[in-house]
């Protein structure tokens, strides 16, 4: 579903020599247990958890940056990031393209 206003404030994207840095901004984290980035083929494909990505929460209105080696081969993927909340439901970023013709994919809600 939509991204609740409250929780992702700004998200950006970007590769550089095979390694992929995912920043986001928050709120308010009422509720936050914690973030992972996750990446797709296509924009609305299957995202599949990136290893080594899980991040804890800083509390609100913290910037959070987390880099690591490209996860697939392909020239352009997509990535989100998911944040576990403590009653057990997920909230999304909006996708971001990574790779060609994508040096920076700001979040456009």
């Amino acid at each position: 579903g939509p991204t609740p206003a409250g929780l992702f404030v700004q998200n950006s994207a970007v590769e550089q020599a095979n390694q992929v840095t995912v920043s986001w901004r928050t709120n308010v984290e009422t509720g936050v247990a914690s973030y992972q980035v996750f990446y797709a083929g296509k924009k609305h494909g299957n995202y599949k958890p990136v290893e080594a990505t899980v991040t804890a929460p800083k509390g609100n209105n913290s910037a959070y940056s987390v880099s690591f080696p490209k996860p697939t081969k392909a020239a352009k993927f997509f990535v989100k990031v998911r944040a576990v909340m403590t009653d057990g439901t997920d909230q999304w970023s909006g996708p971001m393209k990574v790779g060609k013709n994508a040096r920076v994919a700001e979040l456009d809600d």
